[in-house]
């Protein structure tokens, strides 16, 4: 995503918190966790008082599939602010994207990106600085719940995508999401959608289109998604987790 300076990814010792360092334009950091069918629970924090706009967390977005692009969006913005264009509204969305999306469809909530609905107590209400909030994500690919700090905030139901977890911001420093629940042993794939991710470790693009396969027992399959692509982009880590 462009329009302004590059976010600043970086992952603990244990690959289970990421933080993002800049005020940076709209970015996404995607793990190899894939949602589907599972609850997923993970902190959310901004550690500074600098800067009041959005964060939160994506499902099924992939860079480059633009314009057959359709992942879900949740963001929240600490204070209602104009950019010269539009109003943007304080407070935490669900929306879906699809097809190419601009920093200004992110920004106001139009175009490519369409508001499902406003979270039941925050909906006008924004993040507080240094303050973590527990997510807790249950998805599937017709019903998404998502609850904060014990509170159901979303409850949706339709036809939703289906992919790995992302973690979001636009134009927001000191961003940081950590991993609680499930930890433990991989519930990552050996690659991504193309087998282009390693599960753990480094990630190193590579040119395989092989069917990516579940890195523990069972006969779950992986996520369905758009058709595979050869990852552009070099992450660095990946999360641990366990179902």
């Amino acid at each position: 995503m462009s329009g302004g300076s590059a976010a600043s990814w970086s992952t603990s010792g244990d690959e289970l918190t990421v933080s993002q360092a800049n005020n940076s334009s709209a970015a996404v950091y995607l793990t190899t966790l894939p949602i589907e069918d599972v609850t997923v629970t993970f902190d959310m924090e901004v550690t500074s008082n600098t800067d009041d706009d959005y964060f939160g967390f994506v499902v099924a977005y992939d860079e480059g599939e633009e314009p057959d692009a359709h992942w879900i969006l949740f963001d929240w913005l600490q204070s209602t602010q104009s950019n010269g264009t539009c109003t943007s509204t304080v407070g935490l969305a669900m929306s879906q994207v699809t097809g190419d999306v601009d920093v200004h469809d992110l920004w106001c909530h139009t175009g490519a990106v369409s508001e499902v609905a406003r979270s039941s107590t925050y909906s006008s209400t924004g993040w507080t600085d240094n303050t973590a909030y527990t997510v807790e994500l249950t998805y599937t690919s017709t019903s998404i719940e998502v609850s904060i700090d014990g509170v159901v905030e979303f409850s949706e139901t339709g036809l939703f995508p289906t992919g790995w977890l992302g973690f979001y911001t636009n134009s927001q420093d000191s961003v940081v999401h950590t991993l609680t629940d499930p930890i433990g042993d991989r519930y990552c794939l050996t690659g991504s959608r193309t087998a282009t991710r390693p599960c753990c470790g480094v990630w190193t693009p590579m040119t395989s289109t092989a069917t990516a396969t579940a890195s523990r027992t069972g006969t779950r399959s992986p996520p369905t998604g758009p058709t595979p692509r050869t990852a552009t982009r070099t992450p660095t880590a990946c999360w641990m987790a366990t179902r």
